[in-house]
Order: C-alpha cells, then sequence, then structure tokens
C-alpha cells in the first residue's frame, strides 16, 4: 500500500480534513486512528425458527427505542426495545403484528410513519398484507391487516409523508417477474392502494437484489439488477421513468444486496458486492439532474477480498460520514467501515472486526441512536436461534502505528486528551 501524505499542503488531491476528540495527548504530525469502543454483547431474542434460519428487523424510533420484529410460526412478532446509559433492555411485552412472513427470508419492511406509529409491510404465499401500529410508551397498538394484492417479493417501503407511502416489489406479469410499485395511502390506521403500476421494461435477473430511496416527497430512486430509474408521483399517479445503467450484472460481476443512502439533495451513494475471482465491495456516486441520472466510477469500498456482504442499512452519521458494516463471506465476523466523500470521491476511513460471529445470510441492521453510540443488531444460528446487539462509539481518536487497512490520517494540530484534534486523511491507494 502507498500512501500519498503532504501535511503542509492545504490542497492535496482527494486529501480530507476531518475533527475527532481525543483519547490521548497528539502532537501535530503524529500517526493517528479511530478508537473504536465495541460494548458486550445482549441478547434480544432467543427461539425456534423454521428450518435453519433465524432472521429479523430492526427500526429506530427515537434516541432511547427502537422497534425488534421477528417471525414465530410464520407470524410476525414485535418488542419495543430500550438504550440507556449504553444498557440495551428488552421489553417482555411480545405483541403479534397480526401478519404473516416466512422465516426463510426477511420478506417484510418496518417503517416509522412518525415517533408514535409505524407501518409492517409483508409479502407471504404471494399475498402482500400490511398493517398499522400505534407505539405507547413501550407498548404497541396493532391496527387492522390489509390485503393489497398479489406480490412475489417485498423490496422496500418508503414514506412520502405522513399520509402516503410508496412500495417496491415483484410481481408476475405475463409469466415473468417484473419490478412494480404501489402508492398507498394512510387514513388514522387504515390504508389504501391508490395508485398500482408494473415497469414492463424491466424484469429481474436473479443475480442480485433490488431496492428504492426517497428522494423527496414526490419522488424516489429505484435500483434493481444494476440499473436505476427515477420514480416520480403526480397526481397519485407512478412514473418509472428512464432506466439507466451503473453496473454489469451476471457471473463475476454485481452480486448481493444493492444498498444506497441520500448523500444531499440529488446525491445518493450506492453500494453493492462483485463477486468470482476479485470479490469485493464497492460503491458509486449517482447524481440526479431533473430526469437524468449520472454515476461516478465504480470505487472500492472495502479492499479485503473475503468481505462481500454489506449490512441491511448505511447511516450517515452526524459527522457526515457514512458507516456501514461488511460482514466476512460465510459470515463469520462484522468488520465495521466509516467513509468519508469529498468531491464525489470515496473514501474508507477505517477497518476494524468485532470478535468472530456467526451472522445468519447477513442479516445485520444499524441505527445511530445519538451522537455517540451506534446500534449493531444481527441474527445468528451459532448457540441456536438468536438475535443479539451491541454498541459502536466512533468518536474518539488515539496514537496509532499505521498498519494494512488500520490507518485513518495524520494529526495537522496537537491536542490534550479529550480535546477536538484536526486530522488529515489522505489518498490511499492499493
Amino acid at each position: 500500500m502507498q500512501i500519498k501524505t503532504n501535511i503542509g499542503s492545504s490542497s492535496v488531491s482527494k486529501g480530507i480534513v476531518e475533527e475527532y476528540i481525543t483519547n490521548e495527548n497528539i502532537k501535530s504530525g503524529e500517526f493517528v486512528g479511530l478508537n473504536e469502543e465495541i460494548s458486550e454483547e445482549t441478547l434480544l431474542a432467543s427461539f425456534s425458527a423454521g428450518g435453519s434460519y433465524c432472521n429479523h428487523c430492526m427500526t429506530k424510533v427515537d434516541s432511547e427505542r427502537f422497534i425488534l420484529t421477528y417471525p414465530k410460526n410464520n407470524i410476525l412478532y414485535a418488542r419495543i426495545c430500550t438504550l440507556a446509559n449504553g444498557v440495551i433492555t428488552v421489553n417482555d411485552e411480545e405483541v403479534s403484528l397480526k401478519v404473516s412472513v416466512t422465516a426463510s427470508s426477511v420478506d417484510w419492511c418496518v417503517e416509522m410513519i412518525d415517533q408514535n406509529k409505524f407501518i409492517v409491510v409483508s409479502v407471504y404465499n404471494a399475498t402482500m398484507s400490511a398493517i398499522v401500529c400505534g407505539i405507547n410508551s413501550n407498548s404497541i397498538e396493532t391496527g387492522v391487516v390489509t390485503t393489497l394484492g398479489n406480490a412475489i417479493s417485498l423490496l422496500s417501503i418508503n414514506i412520502l409523508n405522513e399520509n402516503k407511502f410508496f412500495i417496491f416489489h415483484t410481481c408476475n406479469v405475463n409469466y415473468r417477474v417484473n419490478f412494480s410499485g404501489k402508492l398507498c395511502e394512510i387514513d388514522n390506521k387504515e390504508i389504501t392502494v391508490i395508485s398500482s403500476e408494473n415497469n414492463s421494461n424491466t424484469k429481474q435477473t436473479g443475480d442480485s437484489s433490488a431496492t428504492s430511496i426517497k428522494i423527496a416527497n414526490n419522488k424516489t430512486l429505484l435500483l434493481f439488477d444494476g440499473d436505476a430509474s427515477l420514480c416520480t408521483f403526480k397526481d397519485n399517479a407512478i412514473n418509472f421513468g428512464t432506466t439507466f445503467s451503473f453496473a454489469v450484472t451476471g457471473n463475476n460481476a454485481t452480486k448481493g444486496t444493492f444498498k444506497a443512502i441520500l448523500l444531499e439533495e440529488n446525491k445518493i451513494l450506492i453500494s453493492f458486492g462483485e463477486y468470482g475471482a476479485n470479490a469485493r465491495l464497492v460503491s458509486v456516486i449517482c447524481n440526479i439532474n431533473q430526469d437524468e441520472l449520472t454515476f461516478s466510477e465504480r470505487q472500492l469500498l472495502c479492499c479485503n477480498d473475503n468481505l462481500r456482504g454489506i449490512s441491511q442499512k448505511l447511516i450517515k452519521l452526524k459527522d457526515n460520514r457514512i458507516f456501514a458494516v461488511a460482514t466476512k463471506n460465510g459470515g463469520t465476523a462484522i468488520h465495521f467501515r466509516p467513509i468519508s466523500i469529498i468531491n464525489d470521491y470515496i473514501k474508507p476511513q477505517y477497518l476494524k472486526s468485532s470478535s468472530s460471529l456467526s451472522v445468519n445470510n447477513d442479516n445485520i441492521y444499524l441505527a445511530e441512536m445519538n451522537d455517540k453510540e451506534i446500534l449493531v443488531t444481527y441474527s445468528t444460528i451459532s448457540n441456536g436461534y438468536q438475535i443479539r446487539a451491541f454498541i459502536v462509539k466512533t468518536n474518539k481518536a488515539e496514537l496509532y502505528n499505521p498498519k494494512l487497512n488500520d490507518f485513518l490520517g495524520i494529526a495537522k494540530t496537537k491536542a490534550n486528551k479529550n480535546q477536538k484534534i484536526k486530522v488529515y486523511v489522505p489518498n490511499i491507494e492499493n
């Protein structure tokens, strides 16, 4: 690895200057790295699941609460969990959400409408169902299940406003699998489908998954099989827009789950895996200009060939870094990956592994609970069927002996313990 450094220059190509809180006295010019603190694990749930699967979803409510959903006997259940002073507490109250799910896949989505209400959408036996639930302190109040029609798989849901949401899914059209969308309206806890549209110009190849991300109240970005299109909503009608390609699909090309996060208005980070002889995690930046989509060059997110999974969600931290989790091939460990982005250049800053874990099907979720704590939940079948959680803190810097993939940057200023220090993060080339 070649590390390009020029501390004295303020215009080094692709260099980044960021501030961190130190936990050691640091002098100008010294190597520094992030000191990620990982808490002890908390068992959230332990149960018997169908087959050899154990899946879950985790959804943040606020800085102190999150919802845990998981299948039992093909019915989706939920608990409210709390976080206080670094301690995770699981509520004893377990609530049936009344919708059917399959234990072998996460064919359901849970999204917050506001801090007092959330929606659940699921697909089971080719039928899509939804329910709106209320939150009263640490209790869940269920509504009435609504059947939304036929579907093969659920890809994502986007909350457009407090009364409207969009469902991205697949369905069978003329004996082939198409990407489709439903625009739905919420009145109190009642759900109505107001528009449904099939994208007849696309079909699912099975090489990779798909997702959507909200851009504004009237549009979302759809990602499917290495393509993207801007989906707009006007007068309750769905318009899928023009399809643009950003990744090659097929064997030894793109494989795995597409994940996306809105960086700023009309700019999105897209992450996905490649496999084959040079398996790796990569990302592109998508820029939206009216109805046109343009993409940056594919950039390396993780250089370890065995790190192909990507967490169920990317999150944008308050310091404008993107925090992702990559799982080792086979789910044997969790690796943390904070990322900085400047001028569409993606800079993975730091790689650190937790203790060896057995992660089931890359079933991992992230949530920034507050400006100091990131919640990580994951499913495992190593000790029976379990859902576990731990807290990661990434807001400190320390003197560091740089090693391959562990290098953060160089101190531009000096600071005493618990003071802010400016760190120059250079471009790192393999």
